[in-house]
């Protein structure tokens, strides 16, 4: 709240607003407070801030001759991992009391957690508590065995640090006093530490990056280096495999999963020829991306240390390239390739939405972000080579995850195709949503309009397997029509740009407005066609007596016309529109 004490009116500005917040209304933001006045400004954190700790400081400048500061604290968490097991069936126990250390700093995070795992399985998990004598931030952590046995047992456990700050799950190392390691003892009723002499858990160089998989197609990349990249049947041999689910990747291979054998093979192709093997040839890299098909979803999880972002650069060459984004954070495109020297119509897509950059010396589209653990594709329409690399900062960062962010996700209907392309549509009058049809009815992509220099373009991801007819329909929130416009389905196609957008034209000419409705000395009727063609209007009577016929010459694209009706009496008038052998007729009232 802002309040004037004064008695007079004051001036005020807020400056040094950070880009996560926004404060309700343009107004808002500078203004003039009356005399013992007050006012009330909401600030909303924006959807899309990485997941880390944040400290700013707002600035209040008024006339009083000082500026004021508002420190605003913000902590972003993402979703902690599923560690979640019943404790109350389990009789036998061992305790540990520690204290956790990240990157040797001693964390004092009530949300950062340690779990056990005895193989896959969850023995325990402990948070931090601060302890009300040492004022130390302790971890008092139960470890359960669930077999139920009353004679001592022991076998080997492991631990794994929850990072609530970065959003991230670290392999951790344990000391009592003798030293770290990965693993130790389960003993039944042993304690490791004690709240004057704490154990301690303190991670390693390895994260994980935990990738979701979808029923159907997944395009990843990782953002870590996993000693099992060299070994696909080490690093999915956690996975529920399914005979035919597979990897594909930039060049000639395809990588199948082998039933007989519970092995992966691989099988490369060079014009028609098509050699097939183990799987020995091309290992899986944080410089690649890939597709991943999986006939059931499921998670992937890969461990390793961290990518440097600091020594990658990939080759962009005309045409589509595979890119990886082994970036921990998630990023605006226009941030994200503010280094690539990108030509106008060069685009970029990933799973669904793209973007492409266009006159205005940005990137626009559906695709606002890249995000951690997806794969992109990139098409350069330049004819020399292009170095990529992603700004330096982005390593630097202490945010080390992302919230979800508020983009367009693909729908679960169209994972099962491997194929996608794309088109920029520009949506007549009227309309804010784009959709496509195959010939049996089934949806094969949908969009929102942007607006984007005064009109309203549709970036749509078009899916499919092989050559087939798709019909663009398009809608707004009370309708939805057909559009004369077919298209042939071609993998990795781009159809029109920014400045020169597909063009739609209904079957029922709907691409027609006439206004004002009623109308005075001029009715106006704005004309979309998607070629040079003449189109005629013609104004009757009800009494169907022709009173006004004009012809226009229309240009391909958004035509307007004014009839002068300024002659004719007050009335009810049928206008009817005709254009390439078809018409539409409008009810028009004259004031």
């Amino acid at each position: 709240s802002l309040v004037n004490r004064g008695g007079t009116a004051q001036n005020y500005s807020i400056t040094d607003v950070p880009t996560w917040l926004t404060l309700d209304g343009e107004n808002e933001v500078s203004g003039v407070l009356a005399p013992n006045g007050t006012r009330t400004i909401t600030a909303t954190v924006n959807d899309n801030v990485n997941v880390g700790d944040y400290l700013e400081n707002l600035s209040l400048d008024t006339g009083y001759g000082f500026i004021e500061k508002l420190s605003i604290k913000l902590k972003v968490l993402a979703p902690a991992p599923d560690w979640s097991f019943k404790d109350i069936d389990f009789r036998n126990t061992m305790n540990i009391v520690a204290r956790i250390k990240i990157d040797n700093i001693i964390s004092e995070d009530i949300h950062d957690k340690v779990a056990v795992f005895h193989g896959d399985e969850i023995m325990g998990v402990g948070s931090l508590e601060q302890n009300p004598n040492s004022k130390e931030y302790l971890m008092y952590l139960t470890i359960y065995d669930g077999r139920k046995e009353t004679k001592r047992r022991e076998f080997m456990l492991d631990f794994k640090i929850w990072d609530a700050s970065r959003g991230e799950v670290l392999e951790a190392e344990f000391n009592s006093g003798n030293g770290p390691v990965l693993d130790i003892n389960y003993i039944t009723r042993a304690v490791r530490g004690t709240s004057d002499a704490p154990a301690t858990f303190r991670n390693t160089q390895n994260v994980e990056q935990i990738i979701p998989l979808k029923e159907g197609w997944t395009w990843v990349s990782f953002n870590v280096r996993d000693e099992n990249f060299k070994d696909v049947n080490k690093l999915m041999k956690n996975l529920d495999l399914t005979r035919g689910d597979r990897i594909l990747t930039d060049g000639p291979f395809m990588f199948i999963r082998y039933e007989r054998n519970g092995k992966w093979k691989w099988r490369t192709t060079k014009g028609d020829k098509v050699t097939s093997g183990s799987f020995k040839p091309k290992k899986l890299s944080a410089n690649s991306s890939y597709k991943i098909n999986m006939a059931k979803r499921q998670t992937l999880t890969v461990k390793g240390s961290r990518f440097n972002l600091n020594n990658f650069e990939i080759t962009i060459n005309e045409g589509w390239n595979w890119i990886a984004y082994p970036v921990e954070t998630t990023e605006t495109v226009n941030e994200a390739l503010s280094n690539y020297n990108a030509s106008v119509g060069d685009l970029i897509k990933g799973h669904t939405g793209f973007s492409q950059y266009g006159k205005r010396g940005k990137w626009e589209g559906n695709l606002e972000y890249l995000e951690p653990g997806k794969g992109y594709l990139m098409r350069s329409i330049a004819t020399t080579s292009k170095p990529l690399k992603y700004p330096a900062y982005f390593a630097a960062s202490k945010s080390k995850n992302n919230k979800a962010m508020q983009q367009e996700q693909i729908a679960a209907t169209f994972t099962k195709y491997s194929q996608n392309m794309n088109a920029i549509v520009l949506l007549p009058e009227g309309y804010s949503k784009l959709y496509a049809y195959d010939d049996q009815g089934v949806l094969k992509g949908s969009s929102k309009g942007q607006l984007i220099d005064g009109e309203i373009l549709g970036f749509i991801t078009l899916y499919g397997e092989g050559p087939e007819n798709l019909t663009f329909h398009i809608g707004s929130d009370a309708k939805e029509n057909k559009t004369s416009k077919v298209i042939d389905f071609i993998g990795d196609t781009v159809l029109g740009t920014i400045s020169e957008p597909i063009l739609l034209e209904l079957d029922e000419l709907d691409a027609v407005h006439v206004f004002p409705n009623p109308f005075g000395d001029t009715l106006t009727v704005s004309v979309t066609v998607s070629s040079d063609q003449t189109v005629e209007l013609n104004l009757y009577s009800i009494l169907n007596q022709k009173v006004i016929t004009k012809k226009f010459n229309a240009k391909q694209g958004k035509n307007v016309f004014d009839l002068k009706t300024s002659r004719i009496p007050s009335g009810v008038y049928l206008l009817k529109i005709s254009k390439n052998e078809n018409s539409i007729a409008y009810k028009v009232i004259k004031k």
